[in-house]
């Protein structure tokens, strides 16, 4: 595995980028669960980019294995909104946290979430939240790792056809 680095992404250059990347990833584990594509629609991101900001974890090529120098791939990502103050401690919202599908199992996960959450620190956020889908209670155990709690549940609002029922669990963490 070569050094790994984050960059925030450009919506103009990277759009096309996230857009396959995150549907490639999510596709295989939400398919059980509901149709379509995690994003349905390429006119999202732009949705997505003015809300926030979206951090390309970027891998660079191994030379040893006689890759050519100088070259990098985009392995994750993930993105990041101030999700408001609540009691005057601000808020980071982290979502659509991305492993590329054929970089899972090589611990970069780890270095997503720690990414995210030394830049909420960086802007002053004290905590951070994330909605993890009920039909995957393996993630919940994955972020309660990471210091995250259960702190409620709120309805499905996305706009894919279900074929479980299913119900977001919110977690947050304190930094």
């Amino acid at each position: 595995m070569g050094k790994v680095h984050f960059r925030e992404a450009s919506q103009e250059k990277d759009s096309g980028l996230l857009f396959e990347m995150i549907n490639e990833s999510y596709l295989p584990d939400d398919g059980f669960f509901q149709e379509g594509l995690r994003i349905a629609k390429f006119e999202e991101m732009k949705g997505l980019f003015e809300m926030g900001k979206f951090f390309l974890m970027v891998e660079e090529v191994d030379e040893e294995k006689g890759e050519e120098k100088g070259k990098e791939e985009v392995v994750g990502c993930a993105h990041c909104t101030l999700n408001g103050k609540i009691n005057q401690l601000k808020r980071m919202k982290f979502k659509l946290l991305t492993i590329k599908q054929s970089c899972k199992g090589r611990g970069l996960a780890s270095k997503l979430i720690n990414f995210c959450h030394e830049h909420a620190r960086e802007v002053g956020c004290s905590f951070g939240d994330i909605d993890v889908v009920s039909v995957k209670p393996w993630l919940i155990k994955v972020y309660e790792k990471y210091g995250y709690r259960v702190i409620g549940e709120i309805p499905w609002h996305a706009e894919h056809t279900l074929k479980l029922p299913t119900y977001f669990v919110l977690m947050e963490v304190e930094f």
